[in-house]
């Protein structure tokens, strides 16, 4: 029983974890005194350090999107796992891949480039293997339908740094999913990457440093950001990223009641590349994985038990398939 209810649990937790943690892969914020005091950062500002300009010409890149101009994507997601609990392995998952439609609208544009913006989920859909169900689908499913109609705005510099926030909540919503939104609130609110203050060609290289919060969880991620393209439009990133985490603990609102876990070691690994269009918000295209191993310490119904996971994401970002 012990077994059952937390694996079950685990897989769903870990599934939006580590989604809002590879959602906050593109969230920054500015320096704490260019923050709007209306939206606090629960995560500490971004750190980023240009390594290499590149090859000439060299640019400065910034955003530039059009006051009311709108854009939809679609956020591909698959996400497998293995764990090992009681000293036993268990079943590995293959959760369902999932695809989230985004509306995004540029509401307003001021003089110093900083732009208003807002969006909205308006569909989810799980590609369910009929021969082959999840274990977990059927739980999952109804639980993310109830995000369709989720808003969100937000205020971002032509840098892509977010200087404010917020995003607002359906009535009648799950408590549970309700609490994981919250948690979540930066990482659906900050869609773009961070650029450079200084120019940059192809061949330049920066680093990006935060340490991030997703859902009770502190995390110090790392990324590298290649540019392997550019021209007047935009350009195209080569990214690899790092996600490394002390020891905590988790407090996680998918976890049955009266259980507790432990972070002991968390080490992530991913990489993929992003085409990006300056005149949008958002990425026109990216693909990305992750690979994340997992220590932690569970205990529930008087029963201490350490859990090993490996997690594999895969996370692709495109625009919506014409209709027929």
């Amino acid at each position: 029983m012990f077994r059952s209810v937390i694996w079950q649990s685990i897989c769903l937790s870990c599934f939006v974890l580590v989604q809002g943690v590879f959602a906050q892969a593109t969230a920054t914020k500015e320096a704490p005194a260019k923050q709007a005091k209306e939206a606090p950062a629960k995560s500490e500002p971004v750190v980023v350090e240009l390594i290499e300009a590149g090859k000439a010409p060299l640019k400065k890149l910034r955003f530039t999107p059009k006051e009311g101009s709108k854009i939809t994507k679609v956020m591909s997601t698959k996400m497998s796992q293995a764990m090992t609990m009681l000293g036993q392995q268990m079943p590995a998952v293959d959760i369902p891949a999932q695809k989230t439609f985004i509306d995004i609208e540029i509401k307003k544009v001021s003089s110093n480039g900083d732009f208003d913006f807002e969006y909205a989920y308006t569909d989810i859909q799980l590609d369910e293997d009929s021969e082959k169900p999840s274990q977990v689908g059927a739980q999952m499913g109804p639980m993310l339908k109830q995000l369709v109609g989720t808003k969100g705005s937000g205020t971002m510099t032509n840098r892509g740094l977010s200087t404010k926030a917020d995003i607002e909540l359906k009535d009648g919503l799950n408590p549970v999913l309700k609490t994981m939104i919250e948690g979540m609130k930066d990482s659906f609110s900050q869609l773009s990457s961070p650029l450079p203050e200084e120019a940059v060609g192809v061949g330049g290289k920066w680093k990006t440093i935060q340490n991030i919060v997703s859902n009770g969880m502190a995390i110090k991620q790392t990324s590298l950001n290649e540019v392997v393209a550019m021209d007047s439009t935009g350009f195209t990133v080569k990214v690899t990223l790092e996600q490394t985490a002390d020891k905590q603990e988790v407090k996680n609102p998918m976890l049955p009641p009266g259980a507790t876990m432990k972070l002991e070691s968390l080490e992530s690994k991913g990489e993929g590349s992003t085409q990006v269009l300056l005149t949008d918000v958002f990425p026109k295209a990216s693909k990305s994985n992750l690979s994340s191993k997992t220590k932690m310490a569970v205990s529930f119904a008087g029963q201490n038990q350490a859990m090993d996971m490996e997690m594999k994401l895969e996370m692709n970002l495109a625009d919506p398939e014409p209709k027929k």
